[in-house]
């Protein structure tokens, strides 16, 4: 058999190019035959040139959504990392493979016609789960990373654009979204039926739903990771993020708050090996897990994140996986005190943490669990 990836190159921190890397050291080492093809600094012709040369099964790409003369050749594989209503393109192109990091996502993309849809969460490269903890002193104790989302201004755009019942209904969506174990698509088209007067404004003003739902997406996400920093207010965090934005953090945030640029993902993971606790917002994954959460865990630091029952099955409330539930904000700190009071017993807890990963959540068991899922397809 033979796979050939589509590097993407163009994602913010460089974060799918190190985990097609992770994919490709992977299946190497099933065996599998495999070359790694830069689909944005390539032009279509050497693409189609490479693809007919090396004969292979099938194509693989995270967020790479490749053009429909390609696919004759073989059969594309697409890995989505994000909500299905990112990537409504894909559901014209039915002879690709769609699988999605969160099974809420794979399943609204089933019920919208697309029936070679899979789950397949996140992984990390088995080899940072066999490397021994790092010795270097941990001299970070709250790490975040990531980007600034505006959901005011989101919601604003909302007030100037809908009536104040559709501007209300968004907003409360939003807001449900956080705690619910429901996706926000769900609970957005679920509200709707029952009130077709907004369903109406919504045609008539010509609002695209999947633009409807990514926007609540990025609201849901920049309430839950403000919401949840400023629960830390006690604690000093520091904050990893594009130097542009710092203003923006702090117009938001309270307490001890140290600012830094931006990293490239391998080097962010360096400073996980450096952390006691790292911070994973994950509202709108509501089953599956983020890659972040994975190398953080295998690199020797707890993870704050949401809870949900993906999660639940591998990893028990523990020093190592702090929930955050956005319901009991003030429940937050405490997990935060326990899990920082013992460095021995919080070790231990990764420790265990890590040998659930090692069995459970690398690309080599993703690879399989792929491989099977295909011949049933």
């Amino acid at each position: 058999m033979r796979i050939d990836l589509f590097e993407n190159t163009k994602s913010r921190y460089e974060v799918l190019s190190y985990m097609t890397k992770g994919l490709h050291n992977a299946l190497r080492r099933l065996g599998i035959r495999s070359t790694c093809l830069d689909i944005a600094g390539c032009s279509r012709e050497k693409i189609r040139e490479a693809l007919r040369r090396g004969k292979a099964d099938y194509t693989l790409g995270l967020n790479v959504l490749v053009d429909r003369d390609f696919l004759p050749m073989c059969t594309h594989i697409a890995i989505f990392v994000d909500h299905m209503a990112w990537h409504q393109n894909a559901l014209s192109c039915p002879e690709m493979v769609a699988a999605f990091v969160d099974k809420s996502s794979s399943e609204l993309f089933t019920l919208c016609g697309h029936a070679r849809t899979l789950f397949l969460p996140h992984a990390v490269d088995q080899e940072w789960c066999r490397q021994k903890l790092p010795s270097a002193a941990r001299d970070f104790d709250i790490v975040m990373a990531g980007s600034f989302i505006d959901g005011d201004e989101i919601m604003k755009k909302w007030k100037r654009q809908f009536s104040k019942k559709l501007y209300t209904l968004c907003r409360d969506v939003a807001e449900e979204a956080l705690t619910s174990p429901q996706n926000h698509m769900a609970i957005l088209l679920y509200a709707l039926r029952a009130q077709p007067d907004l369903l109406a404004e919504i045609g008539k003003k010509k609002i695209p739903l999947y633009g409807l739902v990514t926007s609540l997406d990025l609201v849901i996400r920049s309430f839950d990771k403000i919401r949840l920093l400023n629960a830390l207010e006690g604690y000093k965090i520091d904050l990893f993020g594009l130097k542009e934005e710092h203003a923006k953090w702090k117009r938001v945030l309270r307490g001890n708050i140290t600012y830094h640029e931006a990293l490239p993902f391998e080097e962010l993971i360096e400073i996980f090996s450096r952390s006691k606790i790292v911070v994973n917002s994950l509202a709108t994954i509501k089953y599956g897990i983020h890659e972040r959460a994975l190398y953080a865990l295998a690199a020797g630091s707890s993870v704050i994140t949401n809870e949900n029952p993906f999660i639940s099955l591998y990893f028990p409330p523990s020093r190592a996986m702090l929930f955050w539930d956005a319901k009991k904000p003030d429940t937050l700190a405490e997990r935060v005190k326990r899990a920082l009071s013992s460095e021995a017993v919080r070790l231990g807890d990764i420790r265990r943490a890590r040998r659930i990963i090692a069995q459970h959540h690398t690309w080599d068991v993703r690879l399989r669990e792929l491989l099977r899922a295909l011949s049933a397809l």
